[in-house]
C-alpha cells in the first residue's frame, strides 16, 4: 500500500493534471503531510521551503516530477531509519496481525496519535 501513497498524493495535488507539481501544489502538499510551513506573502522569502526545494527540486526548473517527489518522500520516510530490521519492526508495530503490508487507515490512525 506504502507504494502506491505517494503516487495518489501527487496526482491529489496536482491540480492542472500536468503530471508535475509547481511550487505552490508542493507547498500544500508538504502542509497536508504536516510540514508547519507559513502562509505568507506574494514575493516573501521562505527559507524552510527553499532548503526543501533545494533537495527536491535541485535542477530549479520550477516543478515536482514524480520521480523527484518519490525521491524526497522516500528520503523522509527513511532519514529516521537506522536499518531495514527497525524499518521493519516500525511498521510492524502499526499493522494488524501478520501481514507483510500496512493499510492506509492505520498510517492514519498512528498520524493522528
Amino acid at each position: 500500500m506504502w507504494n502506491c501513497l505517494p503516487f495518489i498524493i501527487h496526482r491529489h495535488f496536482d491540480k492542472d493534471h500536468s503530471g508535475k507539481l509547481n511550487h505552490v501544489e508542493f507547498k500544500a502538499c508538504l502542509r497536508s503531510l504536516g510540514y508547519d510551513l507559513p502562509i505568507l506573502e506574494e514575493g516573501q522569502a521562505d527559507p524552510v521551503f527553499e532548503e526543501i526545494l533545494n533537495s527536491v527540486d535541485p535542477n530549479r526548473d520550477g516543478l515536482v516530477s514524480m520521480d523527484e517527489f518519490m525521491a524526497f518522500m522516500i528520503s523522509r520516510v527513511s532519514e529516521n531509519v537506522e536499518s531495514s530490521k527497525e524499518g521493519e519492526s516500525a511498521f510492524r508495530a502499526i499493522t494488524s496481525g501478520d501481514r507483510p503490508y500496512v493499510t492506509a487507515s492505520e498510517l492514519l490512525q498512528v498520524r493522528r496519535g
